[in-house]
């Protein structure tokens, strides 16, 4: 379901009717697409590549086995 601008005017129109004592400023289509008020982009910048150099980018990615996390907390899961 689309929203427009007529949607507002009902709403308006309703108000009036039932004397409710609001109103809605009835905004444009185009501050109904776009409602945080943002230019939004039409093309976008492509990220570009990572250079692999043999370093990681994400250190803190690496997975630990579980024999590294037991002997960090100097813990044996597996002989239980």
């Amino acid at each position: 379901m689309k929203i427009t601008p007529q949607d507002f005017i009902d709403m308006n129109e309703e108000f009036e009717r039932e004397g409710t004592p609001i109103r809605i400023t009835v905004p444009t289509q185009e501050q109904i697409d776009n409602s945080v008020g943002q230019k939004i982009p039409t093309t976008f910048k492509p990220q570009p590549p990572m250079i692999v150099d043999g370093s990681d980018p994400w250190p803190h990615s690496k997975t630990k086995t579980h024999k590294q996390i037991d002997d960090e907390f100097n813990y044996d899961t597996y002989s239980k």
